[in-house]
């Protein structure tokens, strides 16, 4: 078994670790640097798992999750909705792809941009809270293309002001997001078409 260790948040100076111990134990062991005390506890695996489960409840009873809402797989899709989260290089709305789970041993997932072809770490903490989860079909690029215009119709606005506020207004009534087929559908009925 691999050694973990976790630092108080507050002090820095104290930790609690878990390690093998003898006779098919399970070793927790606290340390405090700075005071100079350190001792053990050992437990069999189903204390063990006893313990761990009352920690991951009283988590979870803290920041009100739970593990399996968080949980992605290989293949999931993602909506970004916070620009630059986890420091990534990624815009609200991009798309996102779960490549790797659970690197290294960590609560944590690799997802490729569809956008970009860049490849980016997030915390499960953030499903639900920075990534939304996306059922749809990915936009092609046309798609996209046609629904950047639309958002950014002020520039384009004198040269096709009649279309543009056509668009605007089928935008209105679909909501986000929307697919570049029905907003062109809504706005072709608005025109008359």
């Amino acid at each position: 078994m691999n050694e973990y260790t976790a630092v108080c948040e507050t002090s820095g100076s104290e930790t609690l670790s878990v390690s093998d111990a003898p006779f098919r134990r399970v070793a927790l062991n606290y340390g405090d640097s700075e005071a100079d005390k350190y001792g053990s506890v050992y437990l069999s695996p189903g204390k063990a798992r006893e313990l761990a489960a009352a920690i991951v409840a009283k988590a979870d009873e803290l920041d009100g999750s739970t593990r399996s809402e968080a949980a992605v797989k290989v293949g999931d899709r993602f909506r970004v909705t916070e620009r630059r989260l986890e420091c990534a290089d990624v815009e609200v709305c991009e798309i996102v792809a779960v490549e790797q789970v659970a690197v290294n041993g960590y609560d944590d997932f690799r997802a490729r941009s569809a956008t970009t072809d860049r490849l980016w770490r997030f915390d499960l903490e953030n499903v639900g809270n920075g990534l939304e989860r996306v059922d749809e079909e990915p936009l092609a690029d046309w798609e996209r293309d046609l629904l950047n215009s639309a958002s950014s119709a002020a520039s384009s606005a004198s040269v096709f002001p009649e279309r543009v506020a056509l668009l605007n207004e089928a935008n209105k009534h679909i909501g986000q997001p929307a697919r570049a087929d029905d907003v062109l559908a809504v706005a072709r009925f608005l025109a008359g078409e």
